[in-house]
């Protein structure tokens, strides 16, 4: 999934998806993760805020100026914004079992 996390908002493109509609006021929980297989660790985040959609940048702080949107769509397309109340995460490092590492 694409997304970008600018300024404590979390900004996903919908596409003209009506299924997204179904969030619009609504508390949700955004879970992103990343795991390094050669160092086997990573990290996890889980952010939870209200959710609303919005077309194009206006009223969106961290997209203000010429950088304008990180995605090929266009400046009136549907995203879903979650104004980020409460964000937790973790490092994680996954154990190397015996025989494992060369």
């Amino acid at each position: 999934m694409t997304f970008a996390a600018p300024n404590g908002e979390i900004v996903v493109p919908t596409g003209d998806d009506g299924w997204f509609e179904r969030f619009d006021g609504r508390l949700l929980a955004f879970h992103a993760e990343q795991l390094e297989a050669p160092t086997r660790s990573g990290w996890s985040v889980v952010a939870i805020g209200r959710a609303r959609l919005a077309r194009g940048t206006d009223g969106l702080r961290g997209f203000d100026g010429a950088g304008g949107l990180p995605w090929g769509i266009g400046t009136e397309d549907p995203l879903l914004v979650i104004d980020v109340e409460h964000i937790s995460g973790r490092r994680a490092t996954l154990p190397w079992w015996p025989g494992e590492r060369g």
